[in-house]
């Protein structure tokens, strides 16, 4: 199903970005962009074209926000071949880092059964990973500033549920550049997710009606930006 990007206007200026699934924009809106694949980043992207007269100025400092260095690169759409190669540079960090620390997918693994236990039904990875940043679990942070970077909470969401059967569905899943994640064993997250679709608990992040008041949302995984 296609997103659609928007932008509200006041006074012939856009004065915020807005996504969502239905064709019905609202009024005082303009079209911007449908696409068909991560509108996290294409609506980052519209953002920023618009910095000058955005009202909330949150979005501009989405994580996304690095990766358009130059005004070429806001002048130009960002095209699938562009997200590709963004999207396989952070799995290879990610699948770098979980090589040099693999107890570390132990510790979560072994938190979230415990958890699940306890009769829990749904957990947080943001708090996982939060306890074991605090815990004694040794991590070889490389030149990350943090034990344990929180951005690769998307990542270990997929990954536990993918190597414990029991934890599907134990996380909610958001789209993210972690969906083109392709496991150790040479799974990909893609196939595992549409084998297990009815199991996994979705969250659509542009699937709200709290944003402004209107069925609209700019709330990417990681980052809250409505």
């Amino acid at each position: 199903m296609p997103y659609h990007i928007f932008g509200n206007i006041e006074n012939q200026n856009v004065i915020f970005i807005g996504c969502t699934r239905s064709n019905n924009i609202p009024a005082d809106s303009i079209l911007l962009q449908t696409v068909e694949h991560h509108p996290d980043v294409h609506w980052v992207k519209w953002c920023l074209r618009f910095a000058d007269t955005l009202v909330d100025k949150t979005p501009l400092r989405h994580p996304y926000a690095r990766y358009f260095k130059n005004s070429a690169s806001l002048r130009r759409l960002f095209g699938d071949e562009d997200f590709e190669r963004f999207s396989a540079e952070q799995n290879v960090q990610f699948l770098r880092f979980h090589e040099k620390n693999p107890q570390l997918l132990d510790e979560l693994l072994q938190a979230a059964l415990a958890k699940k236990a306890e009769g829990r039904v749904q957990y947080s990875m943001d708090q996982l990973l939060g306890e074991a940043r605090w815990g004694d679990v040794d991590i070889d942070r490389d030149n990350d500033r943090v034990k344990i970077n929180g951005r690769w909470s998307a990542w270990y969401s997929r990954v536990l549920q993918m190597v414990e059967s029991k934890l599907i569905g134990f996380f909610t899943v958001r789209c993210s550049i972690a969906d083109d994640l392709v496991w150790t064993d040479g799974r990909a997250w893609k196939q595992f997710a549409s084998e297990h679709n009815d199991e996994i608990d979705w969250d659509d992040p542009f699937d709200k009606s709290n944003c402004h008041g209107k069925d609209q949302c700019c709330s990417i995984e990681g980052s809250e930006q409505c």
